[in-house]
């Protein structure tokens, strides 16, 4: 998490285009930076509501959840998804010190 809070926290505007089928939670989003590969944002939904989001909107968006790579506790969760030839890691933290979440998404090809 004390990692994710560093990246998300070193950027503050958008670097560039987000890929289409990586859905961005609705409402406040804050140090927004897309990139083709790299989504990071702040967004003040708590942690349980961005993991049900991501479980629900990555499916619809056409990537499967490999679940044997997830893991998630209290406080910080990695959800990874797959497609054909991309994998999506969603990576999503606690910021202790306002309560948000951190959101840092990074897409590959396989």
């Amino acid at each position: 998490a004390e990692t994710v809070q560093a990246v998300a926290t070193q950027s503050g505007s958008t670097a560039g285009q987000a890929p289409g089928d990586i859905p961005l939670v609705e409402g406040d989003k804050t140090s927004l930076v897309t990139s083709e590969g790299f989504v990071t944002y702040f967004t003040s939904m708590d942690l349980k509501s961005v993991v049900s989001f991501y479980e629900t909107q990555m499916p619809a968006n056409g990537w499967t959840k490999v679940d044997n790579e997830s893991i998630q506790n209290a406080n910080s969760a990695v959800l990874v998804f797959d497609k054909p030839s991309r994998k999506a890691t969603v990576t999503l933290g606690v910021n202790p010190t306002n309560n948000s979440t951190v959101v840092v998404i990074t897409v590959t090809q396989k």
